[in-house]
């Protein structure tokens, strides 16, 4: 039994970054208002270490509003999720974490679970992405928003938190009582950082109880990762593909659909405690091709080059609000429910109902003018066209 109905276990054993060096409440959290405050400020991953993140003012708001049966404002997402009739990750972490105990609002938090992400640096510039977590974002960013200023470009240009004493000294404690990490961005197998941290665990007898979990775009495999990633009790790549072939270069821009899947198969046969997952991120710009996405993938193991059928997790798009599927407008909802609908109750589509459930439980289709602009502004710096590789598209943008 959980203590309330809106408990979620994270806030008592899980310690997440942002990439720029700040604790925050975990992945799904609101980024306007998830930072962890210490007497107003932000808590620095240089400055704290995961005995001092309990004394956080937001921190204990959120954990008192739980134990209270209250949602907190910035778990909203999955709240929204839940209330739509999409398995939200709350639930999915508190079956995983959650333990028959007492919890209280001033425990000092168990890091067994960590999401760490070393900075932003990056070598795709996604459409749903931003500076934040990728540098390579920064120039047309300002392009659309208008420039950054001093210091914060230069900080977007260089995020070198991970490399400061105080942050090696407070991640390395960390390590010492994990027992899953989730690496994320930026790209974590291009930043120095994050090979450096696997050495340190695999040096210190750590690895061989450490489970490693990562979102990675599949664009870089070097041997010399796949052999750090033996000492490890296990690894799961997210492996982050959100349409076949044109369609997943134009969204993970500037990707080459041939080297991502070369690099799929090159880990799974070189790695023998891997799980390889597709995480979709469902949005506008491949809802309507899902359907096709899903035939390449949902086969027949016989049909499938290798024997290979990946586990797919449908990873809805909450913001940008541009890109959100809630903003399409009637017609082409309708359109995607036809062409989804054949592959409703398929054994390994089990999270399928959700994201037509969560595209139909508000309509937002007087906001479609913000994915036109968003789709023109970019198509136009990029040299792509949305309407060459997804027609049905043409009309609606014009």
């Amino acid at each position: 039994m959980l203590p309330s109905k809106t408990f979620c276990v994270l806030p008592w054993m899980h310690v997440a970054t942002t990439p720029g060096g700040t604790y925050r409440v975990c992945c799904n959290s609101d980024s306007a208002d998830n930072k962890l405050l210490l007497d107003g400020q932000p808590m620095k991953v240089n400055r704290y270490g995961y005995r001092d993140l309990h004394r956080s003012e937001t921190l204990q708001m959120i954990r008192a509003e739980m134990m209270c049966g209250v949602r907190p404002k910035t778990c909203s997402r999955c709240f929204s999720q839940e209330d739509a009739g999409v398995r939200s990750s709350r639930e999915i972490y508190n079956e995983i974490w959650q333990e028959d105990r007492e919890y209280h609002v001033s425990d000092v938090i168990d890091p067994r679970y960590v999401d760490l992400r070393l900075g932003n640096l990056c070598n795709l510039k996604c459409r749903m992405c931003n500076p934040y977590s990728s540098n390579q974002w920064i120039d047309e960013w300002e392009t659309i928003h208008g420039k950054f200023e001093e210091p914060e470009r230069s900080w977007l240009e260089n995020m070198d938190w991970a490399e400061h004493s105080g942050s090696d000294r407070h991640i390395k404690e960390m390590m010492h009582h994990v027992e899953e990490i989730y690496f994320t961005g930026g790209e974590p197998t291009i930043i120095k950082r994050h090979d450096q941290l696997l050495d340190y665990c695999i040096a210190e007898g750590l690895a061989k109880n450490i489970k490693l979990k990562y979102n990675t775009n599949l664009t870089n495999v070097p041997v010399r990762l796949i052999e750090k990633w033996r000492h490890f009790a296990h690894l799961r790549l997210n492996c982050s593909i959100d349409g076949v072939g044109p369609l997943n270069d134009y969204i993970r821009y500037p990707s080459k659909w041939k080297g991502v899947w070369r690099n799929y198969r090159r880990v799974l046969e070189r790695t023998e405690n891997c799980v390889l997952d597709i995480h979709t991120t469902v949005q506008v710009t491949n809802i309507l091709n899902l359907h096709k996405f899903i035939e390449h993938f949902v086969r027949p193991l016989d049909q499938v080059d290798g024997g290979v059928v990946p586990f797919i997790f449908f990873n809805i798009l909450d913001h940008p609000d541009c890109l959100n599927i809630q903003i399409l407008p009637p017609q082409l909802k309708q359109m995607v429910q036809q062409r989804l609908e054949p592959w409703i109750g398929h054994p390994d589509l089990l999270s399928l109902p959700g994201v037509l459930d969560y595209m139909w439980h508000v309509d937002r289709s007087a906001e479609w003018p913000s994915f036109v602009q968003h789709t023109h502004q970019l198509d136009q710096m990029r040299g792509q066209r949305l309407e060459q590789i997804v027609p049905e598209f043409a009309e609606w943008l014009a």
